[in-house]
């Protein structure tokens, strides 16, 4: 059986959207300390700067979508708080750093809370990587662990390994011979 490379685009755009699609339900569903949807809580820490950043800092304790989004935003805007403060004293010229950096951080603010809503772990270059420093997050690609997981993680006892399936399920046949033709087809480029 073989696959024409716009068969095998159309395959992996399919798993890629459904994978993206799984990712973020469990961020934007699950448990939260504030009572708040995750998505929600992650906008509403960028609503007062870094004001409602350290509040959503203080009061989340378990979802790590909540605290990065927290810690981003606390980085962020305390960050140009200060450089605003600091740009204003310069004669002549600190009224248009000020004015240049209040539009810059109104532009990151909208995209901050739009991104958060959206369920997304959006991480602002310098900022975001100092957050990550504090508190690391796993990103695309990886599994999260937020929401749904955290709940099933606190319900199973830290000295409680998950044991493997007793008897896990055999791949398709067709799923067999595509593997097959894989494994062929790479070890032909190997050699």
């Amino acid at each position: 059986m073989q696959l024409s490379p716009e068969e095998r685009h159309k395959i992996y755009e399919e798993e890629r959207a459904r994978i993206d699609a799984e990712q973020k339900q469990r961020m934007t569903t699950g448990g939260s300390t504030t009572g708040l949807e995750p998505n929600i809580a992650g906008l509403l820490c960028y609503l007062g700067g870094w004001i409602t950043g350290i509040v959503f800092l203080v009061i989340e304790q378990k979802n790590k979508f909540v605290r990065f989004h927290a810690l981003q935003s606390i980085v962020t805007f305390g960050a140009l708080t200060v450089a605003s403060a600091l740009l204003s004293w310069i004669p002549f010229v600190g009224g248009f750093f000020g004015a240049v950096i209040g539009i810059l951080a109104f532009i990151l603010w909208i995209l901050l809370m739009v991104k958060a809503h959206q369920g997304e772990l959006y991480k602002v270059p310098l900022a975001g990587h100092v957050a990550e420093g504090i508190m690391p997050v796993t990103w695309r690609g990886e599994r999260p662990e937020t929401g749904e997981e955290q709940k099933t993680a606190e319900v199973q006892r830290p000295d409680e390994v998950p044991k493997p399936p007793e008897h896990p399920e055999a791949p398709s046949p067709a799923i067999s011979e595509k593997m097959e033709e894989f494994g062929k087809r790479r070890a032909g480029r190997m050699v």
